[in-house]
Parts: C-alpha cells; sequence; structure tokens
C-alpha cells in the first residue's frame, strides 16, 4: 500500500488492534469515509519468503 503522509496525519495510522489480516481493508474504508479513492493495480508483484507472521508449514 500507498499513500500520502498528510493523508496518514489526517486519518491516522492504522489501530494496533487491527493485526494481521484484513487489517488493509478496514484502513481503506477509513480513507474512502475520509473522501479519498482507493486504487488498485494487478501489475505488481510482491513475493513473500517465508510466513514469519503465523509461522510456515514444515
Amino acid at each position: 500500500m500507498m499513500c500520502r503522509k498528510t493523508d496518514i496525519d489526517r486519518i491516522e495510522m492504522m489501530p494496533a488492534l487491527y493485526f494481521l489480516y484484513y487489517e488493509e481493508l478496514d484502513w481503506c474504508e477509513m480513507f474512502k469515509r475520509a473522501g479519498k479513492k482507493i486504487w488498485f493495480t494487478g501489475k505488481t508483484h510482491i513475493l513473500h519468503k517465508e510466513s514469519m507472521s503465523v509461522g510456515k508449514r514444515k
């Protein structure tokens, strides 16, 4: 996710109670309620080497 610092200052950081799953959806809703547009591009790729948050399968 990318957003402007001025928008984060206005909307605030992601609440600490948002942890691990779907937190970006809730945060996007906060941005939308503040009148911001949410954009998506399917042209990017993010590779996760390991699952450090919930452990990796052995």
